[in-house]
């Protein structure tokens, strides 16, 4: 039989400690791997970055990449070189770059060896970027909240004043982080604005929602940085909770999803910004026909944009009227309850 090497890329400290937890859950199964695979080989970013490969020796190698967190920790999410803030435009540049130029050097070093990619590297870049993802949901019949374009606050106002809500995000973040929530009568947002300027937080946790209610002149910051505006879809609440579901999605199969809630004034699900991962139990207060209808539609997501590993975020509208895909994340991790990445590995 013809064997395959998986190539695993990521970084080997993080933050002073060893691995991030994925990476490490993946590496678990080095030396548990299915027949069909020769090895498994492990590479850090920086080393790779230094012309540093791997020697291997098969003709397929399936490449695994994690999320560069020191890259994007180092050189992404910083806030002194330039006046982005958290999620913006340079964010999505230099996120595509690390991308475009690390796929570069390996196709230049494995030469003559096929290379097939769990995630194709340009197709992460485009998944960061929710603006393409909303339009190719749109352009293949997948439903997703709707997408306003403003060139001025006068005329955001003027929807909230006929009852429309948003969401207001960055084109390029993740996390819960950098989120505005404008109703009628609340505005609410965990970036900070002092002095006429965005403030970001500098850590991935404790985004905190404080009250901007009517301050146009941060409004008018968000419009010009290019920040999407959403409508806001009224959810559907199981026991006095707001939620959404994430779904994971594995080489065209649904092996595992759960429930993200909040409070029903919540703003968002993340576990990352207070949002709570629900057990298996939550589920049951869902009607099972929609769960089903999500994930034809997690999965119809998950071909469009070409993944083969992915987690997809999907909301029901208020009584389970209409389902929404809201996002998909192609580093989703490893969540607790069910063995991903057995599965992962068997169906590559």
């Amino acid at each position: 039989m013809k064997k395959t090497t998986i190539l695993a890329l990521g970084d080997f400290t993080s933050g002073g400690k060893p691995f991030t937890l994925s990476f490490a859950r993946f590496l678990r199964y080095r030396n548990r791997l299915p027949e069909k695979f020769s090895r498994m080989e492990v590479e850090d970013y920086s080393t790779l970055l230094a012309g540093v490969y791997p020697k291997i020796y098969t003709d397929d190698i399936f490449i695994m990449t994690f999320f560069p967190y020191n890259y994007w920790n180092d050189y992404i999410e910083i806030y002194d070189k330039d006046d982005r803030i958290y999620g913006d435009r340079h964010f999505g540049g230099d996120f595509k770059s690390f991308f475009e130029d690390m796929t570069a050097r390996l196709r230049r070093y494995y030469k003559g060896h096929h290379l097939h990619f769990v995630n194709n590297p340009k197709n992460i870049t485009i998944d960061r970027d929710k603006k393409k993802t909303k339009y190719l949901f749109l352009k293949n019949g997948i439903p997703t909240p709707k997408l306003f374009y403003f060139k001025n606050a006068g005329e955001v106002k003027n929807l909230l004043r006929e009852g429309i809500s948003f969401y207001v995000k960055p084109r390029y973040g993740a996390m819960g982080k950098g989120l505005t929530f404008l109703s009628k009568k609340r505005w609410a947002s965990n970036f900070r604005f002092e002095n006429n300027k965005i403030i970001s937080k500098c850590s991935d946790y404790g985004w905190i929602f404080e009250n901007i209610t009517g301050n146009t002149a941060f409004l008018r910051e968000l419009i010009r940085r290019d920040f999407l505006f959403e409508e806001a879809i009224m959810p559907a609440q199981a026991k006095r909770r707001r939620f959404d579901l994430r779904i994971y999605v594995v080489c065209g199969a649904v092996p595992y999803l759960y429930a993200r809630s909040t409070k029903a004034r919540g703003i968002v699900t993340n576990w990352t910004q207070g949002g709570k991962l629900e057990d298996k139990k939550f589920l049951k207060n869902i009607p099972e026909d929609k769960i089903s209808l999500a994930k034809q539609y997690a999965v119809k997501a998950a071909k469009v944009l070409g993944f083969n590993f992915v987690g997809v975020d999907v909301l029901f509208s208020k009584d389970y009227e209409n389902v929404y895909v809201l996002e998909l994340q192609s580093f989703p991790g490893f969540e607790k309850g069910f063995d991903l990445i057995k599965f992962l590995i068997s169906h590559i």
